[in-house]
């Protein structure tokens, strides 16, 4: 187990709820970040073929605007569903994290 779960884990022995402990494993990963230097730092593809193909920056700024948002909500629902439906598989009825045992060699 990495330091994040350990320390959820941790934290829920004592009383912390499973909303927070599911929350702080979940903003160790930075991937949403990334979507802060859309068009900044990185030049995304279909905005740059537009502009070199002779289009608006402005249409070209909202077609990447549009493809970066169906991205991120794909990714996000697909997060959700996944989570909703393996809930059960990680949580007793007692709300109680179910810790896998180390497989015996």
């Amino acid at each position: 187990m990495n330091q994040a779960a350990l320390q959820a884990l941790a934290e829920k022995q004592v009383g912390g709820s499973i909303h927070n402990m599911v929350i702080g494993v979940q903003s160790e990963d930075g991937r949403v970040d990334t979507t802060k230097t859309v068009g900044i730092i990185k030049l995304p593809g279909a905005m740059t073929g537009m502009i070199l193909a002779g289009a608006s920056p402005l249409e070209a700024v909202r077609l990447q605007l549009i493809v970066m948002y169906m991205l991120v909500g794909a990714n996000t629902f697909a997060g959700l569903t996944a989570a909703v439906l393996t809930y059960r598989e990680f949580f007793t009825g007692a709300h109680q994290l179910i810790v896998p045992l180390a497989e015996q060699s």
